[in-house]
């Protein structure tokens, strides 16, 4: 079944909604800074929440933010929940719930703790997503350029006009409208950002070069040669893709490689990978993957840890580390 997306730009956004409350960001890291920083320079009253002991308190406080204590977040007409994903449910928990007054707002700027139900919104309280397609040092680079990046805005209850039109005064102060906020709901959110990011972007990405590199530097191909041909040419393929296109990838690289390609094709993406990667969506449309992380997480993160020590003493991080250095000083 096709889905027609709306995509909204500045001409569909209001930002005098968002200007007319109070604002809290609870949370202080890439993306908080980012929302505050862009919000306050779009003349949005902002304070900050943030534990006393917080690390990021004095930079907040650097930044010329009002600091409040937790306890005071629920005062707020929009509260931001800009916390790492797994602490939200702990905060809701214990500052929010049954706290929170008729009309106020929560913003997400991922739908996680909301789709998997580690944070329960009141039905008379507004709870939208405005989630920008970058990191926050993008969101606040390119709008100190005047330009911005794109987002996902959506409701909870989905289709809700009021908080639609609340995200998307917010998604105008950040600077995400002027390229284009595209609706979306939680779910389909949070489901393409963690799929994308295990099977694509971050774990696939990440797995497929080392499997090449090895398999090189296997057959005797000096672990230079290696690095040189799969990690270092990355950032070039996906420049091109992300302007371009796949076809249009494809149209810039030489003959050879378009034929290498269809022929690998089909041996890359056998049955037994797809539903490898079938296995991966299902473990996070179920939500296990969510109690997955909750416990290694609570456990202190042994096998997270133990997946980036191995990856930092890994042959193709040492071999890129010392090309990185000479490539990078030219």
């Amino acid at each position: 079944m096709k889905h027609t997306v709306k995509i909204y730009t500045d001409s569909d956004a209001d930002i005098a909604v968002v200007k007319r409350k109070s604002v809290t960001v609870i949370g202080y890291g890439n993306q908080g800074r980012a929302f505050a920083l862009n919000m306050r320079d779009s003349g949005v009253g902002v304070s900050v929440c943030l534990q006393e002991r917080s690390k990021s308190a004095s930079i907040a406080i650097e930044d010329d933010f009002p600091v409040v204590r937790p306890e005071d977040a629920r005062h707020a007409d929009v509260i931001m929940m800009m916390l790492p994903d797994h602490l939200h449910g702990r905060f809701f928990s214990r500052y929010l719930v049954g706290k929170l007054r008729a009309g106020q707002a929560l913003i997400f700027a991922h739908g996680y703790s909301v789709h998997f139900a580690q944070v329960s919104p009141p039905a008379n309280v507004l709870c939208a997503l405005v989630a920008p397609h970058g990191p926050g040092t993008d969101l606040r680079s390119v709008f100190l350029r005047g330009s911005g990046i794109s987002c996902f805005v959506g409701s909870a209850p989905a289709g809700d006009a009021d908080t639609i039109e609340l995200a998307l005064s917010i998604a105008k102060a950040i600077g995400c409208t002027r390229i284009g906020a595209f609706e979306s709901t939680f779910e389909h959110e949070t489901l393409g950002d963690l799929f994308g990011e295990q099977a694509l972007l971050c774990g696939g990405l990440a797995a497929l070069t080392r499997a090449v590199f090895d398999i090189l530097v296997g057959n005797g191909i000096p672990p230079e040669n290696a690095y040189l041909e799969t990690a270092h040419q990355l950032r070039l393929l996906a420049k091109l893709v992300s302007e371009d296109g796949i076809s249009g990838m494809m149209q810039r690289i030489s003959k050879t490689a378009q034929f290498g390609s269809a022929s690998a094709s089909d041996k890359i993406l056998n049955k037994k990978l797809l539903w490898d990667l079938q296995r991966i969506f299902l473990n996070i449309s179920s939500g296990e993957f969510a109690e997955q992380w909750q416990k290694e997480h609570d456990l202190k993160s042994p096998v997270t840890h133990a997946f980036l020590e191995q990856l930092e003493n890994s042959e193709i991080e040492r071999i890129g580390q010392r090309i990185r250095a000479v490539i990078q000083r030219k």
